[in-house]
């Protein structure tokens, strides 16, 4: 018999768009020769073996089955270490609830693919956040069989958006500052005055009570937005818990209505029964906040500025999946912008403002951080007939 000879294996991989057949077949070529399957089953070895990127195989329980080096590398642990192991064993206890949540929607056919932001623990000890994609491979028959997981270290790049952050929510504090300092001279105009008037009228005391009385509301409104502005200042690390959106608007909505110009009229159009999302407190303060202080430099001779809030039932946040959104819509009749600007105006560093005035950080940064909490922004506008920004965020069933 003639041996058979197996083929040089060093040629550059076939296309990938397209599943292998030996992948079709269970592992099995029965439609390629032996060769062939040999071949390509190595060359996608070494391609997994030698990525940048970490790469796992994970059983429906959750499981490690197999790893590449650079997963030993972002985690500190061996792949026979790994082996065996459950992912709880090492993810962050505050992002566990959501990996399990995840979990249980791959199982039950609602995704088939996800990618998320999330903190993992090293041998060592040291959390490390993680940008993961995990892909649910079914068998033949379509049922589920194991996760495909890939994982890359982005604690730097984590860090670097936290300063930058900060750094924006700084330039917004910076921008309300005269607004702030305005109404502060109102209030203690009001506080002096009436305390001038309990000199005056220290033998009524009907009077000396309403007065304190007025005093009283005065400071309580100074101090409420003393606070506000401190919950803005905050560098904190992002902290997602169940929150009424209709609360944290109308907050923002009070902190810019306090600090604009009175040639600027604020309007809200909040809906009476909450609406629970997961959220950051300090984060969406400072989504609104950017984008309210965009609408007052749109309008600087003045004009109003709208804000609404609704429930609606649709595909806003994924063209695949329909599901509860709460919808925010900000409008300003401000100058508007024209079609070229709005392809740019979410990339890092972009702005028209003067030199000075602006760093082109914060719209960038209020899509990562809508990004971060699985919402989405749409802005629609034209010159001359001002801008609507539309956010939307998925709502806790």
């Amino acid at each position: 018999m003639e041996e058979k000879v197996m083929q040089s294996c060093d040629e550059i991989p076939p296309k990938i768009n397209q599943p292998s057949g030996y992948l079709e077949k269970d592992f099995l070529p029965k439609e390629m020769g032996w060769d062939e399957w040999y071949c390509q089953a190595a060359q996608f070895k070494n391609i997994l073996y030698h990525s940048p990127n970490g790469f796992a195989i994970i059983s429906l329980e959750g499981r490690f089955i197999s790893s590449n080096p650079a997963l030993s590398q972002i985690l500190g642990y061996s792949e026979n270490e790994l082996v065996g192991m459950n992912f709880d064993h090492i993810t962050h206890p505050d992002d566990l609830e959501e990996d399990l949540h995840l979990k249980d929607q791959f199982l039950r056919g609602q995704i088939s693919i996800f990618k998320r932001k999330k903190r993992y623990i090293h041998k060592d000890g040291h959390h490390l956040w993680v940008q993961v994609d995990a892909t649910l491979i079914r068998n033949r028959k379509g049922d589920p069989n194991y996760f495909a997981a890939q994982f890359q270290d982005i604690t730097k790049q984590h860090e670097l958006e936290k300063q930058l952050i900060h750094s924006q929510r700084m330039e917004s504090i910076g921008s309300l500052a005269g607004g702030v300092a305005h109404d502060f001279n109102n209030i203690l105009t009001v506080v002096l005055g009436y305390t001038t008037l309990l000199e005056k009228n220290s033998e009524h005391p009907e009077k000396i009570l309403q007065y304190s009385e007025i005093i009283k509301k005065t400071a309580e409104r100074g101090s409420s937005l003393i606070k506000q502005l401190l919950t803005l200042a905050r560098k904190v690390e992002s902290d997602l818990k169940p929150s009424i959106l209709n609360d944290l608007l109308s907050e923002a909505a009070h902190i810019a209505s306090s600090t604009f110009p009175k040639s600027i009229r604020v309007i809200s159009d909040l809906p009476q029964d909450p609406i629970w999302v997961q959220a950051d407190h300090t984060q969406i303060h400072q989504v609104f906040l950017n984008l309210f202080l965009n609408a007052k430099d749109a309008m600087p001779n003045g004009g109003l500025l709208s804000i609404r809030l609704r429930m609606e039932e649709g595909e806003f946040i994924s063209p695949e999946k329909t599901q509860k959104t709460a919808v925010i819509e900000i409008l300003d009749s401000g100058t508007g912008i024209d079609r070229k600007t709005i392809r740019k105006i979410f990339d890092p560093f972009f702005t028209t403002k003067e030199p000075g005035k602006g760093t082109g950080l914060g719209l960038s940064i209020v899509y990562g951080i809508l990004e971060n909490h699985k919402g989405k922004i749409k802005v629609e506008s034209e010159l001359g007939s001002g801008t609507k920004f539309s956010i939307y965020f998925p709502v806790l069933e």
